[in-house]
C-alpha cells in the first residue's frame, strides 16, 4: 500500500514538472520573440549591396576620373558604392567642357549652314517635239486640176509630183533666262520649224522666231516678237502678159513666198481675271519678182 501511494506521489511530481517546463519554455520563447521584433524595430536598415552591373559602372567611373573625366557620383551608376572622387583627384578645378549632346547640337547646325547656291549668268531650257500628218492635196488643186494631174502628163503647169503627201514637222525651242543685265528676270526663246514632205521636195519650208520678254515695274511686261519665214514655192501660175491673143503660148511660173514680221507688244494683269494687251505689229511679205505689181 505504501508502494502504491509512493509511486502516485512521484507520478504527480513528474507531471508538475513537465507542466512548468513546457509553461516556461513557451514563455521564454514568447519573451525571445519579443526582444528580436523590438530590436529589429530600433536599428536602421542595413545598406544596399549593388549589384554586380553597378559596381562593374563605378569602377569605370573611378577609372575615367583618374584619366581626367569628371563623373558624378550622384549618377545611378555610382549608388550604392561610395566613392570619394576627391580622394582620387578626379574633380578639376575648372568647369567640364559642355556635354554631348550640347555639342551634337553645334555639329547639326553647323552642318545647316550651308553655302548659298550660285545661279548661273543664263539658264537654258528646251524642248523637241515632231508632228507627222498627210494631206490629200497639198497645193489646194480644184477638183478639174486634180483629173488633169492624174490624167495628162506634165507639161510644166504642175511642179509636184503627186496632189497628196506626208509631211513630217519637227520644231525645236529653246529659252534662255538671265537677270544679270538689267536686275529683273529676262527671257528670250528661239524657236525653229521645218515642214519636210516625203515625196515633194519642192514644198519643203522653215521658218524662225524670237521672242524677247521683260517685266516691267507695275505687275506688267513688254514682249518683242520676231518671225522670219525664207522663200518657199507655193504653186504653179499662168502668166500671160497682157493685150496677147490668146494663140500664144502660156508660160506656167513657179510662185514663191517669204514674210517677214515683227511685232512689240506691252501686257498687263490688272486683277486674276482682269488683263490687257496691246501689240504693234508689222508684216512684210516678198514674193518673187514676176508677180510683183
Amino acid at each position: 500500500m505504501g508502494a502504491i501511494v509512493h509511486r502516485s506521489a512521484g507520478r504527480a511530481r513528474w507531471r508538475r514538472r513537465w507542466t512548468r517546463g513546457c509553461s516556461f519554455f513557451l514563455s521564454s520563447s514568447w519573451l525571445l520573440a519579443g526582444i528580436a521584433f523590438g530590436a529589429r524595430a530600433a536599428s536602421p536598415d542595413p545598406p544596399e549591396v549593388a549589384p554586380a552591373g553597378a559596381m562593374v559602372e563605378a569602377v569605370e567611373a573611378v577609372e575615367a576620373s583618374s584619366a581626367g573625366t569628371t563623373v558624378d557620383a550622384a549618377e545611378p551608376g555610382a549608388v550604392g558604392l561610395p566613392i570619394d572622387l576627391a580622394d582620387a583627384g578626379a574633380l578639376p578645378d575648372t568647369v567640364p567642357s559642355p556635354p554631348l549632346a550640347q555639342e551634337a547640337r553645334s555639329t547639326s547646325k553647323k552642318k545647316q549652314k550651308k553655302t548659298p547656291k550660285q545661279t548661273p549668268v543664263v539658264s537654258l531650257s528646251g524642248s523637241f517635239a515632231m508632228r507627222v500628218y498627210y494631206d490629200d492635196n497639198i497645193i489646194h488643186y480644184s477638183d478639174v486640176d486634180l483629173v488633169e494631174l492624174s490624167s495628162v502628163p506634165n507639161l510644166g503647169k504642175f511642179r509636184v509630183e503627186s496632189a497628196d503627201d506626208v509631211i513630217v514637222q519637227p520644231r525645236l525651242e529653246l529659252t534662255f533666262v538671265s537677270d544679270r543685265l538689267t536686275g529683273e528676270k529676262a527671257q528670250a526663246t528661239l524657236s525653229v520649224s521645218s515642214w519636210k514632205y516625203l515625196e515633194n521636195g519642192i514644198k519643203d519650208n522653215e521658218s524662225y522666231s524670237l521672242l524677247l520678254k521683260h517685266p516691267g515695274v507695275w505687275r506688267d511686261n513688254f514682249q518683242l516678237t520676231l518671225y522670219h519665214a525664207p522663200m518657199s514655192y507655193l504653186r504653179t501660175f499662168l502668166d500671160r502678159p497682157p493685150y496677147t491673143p490668146r494663140s500664144t503660148p502660156s508660160q506656167y511660173t513657179a510662185f514663191s513666198f517669204a514674210s517677214n514680221t515683227g511685232s512689240l507688244a506691252w501686257w498687263k494683269r490688272w486683277s486674276k481675271p482682269v488683263s490687257s494687251k496691246l501689240t504693234l505689229a508689222r508684216s512684210a511679205r516678198y514674193y518673187n519678182r514676176p508677180f510683183l505689181e
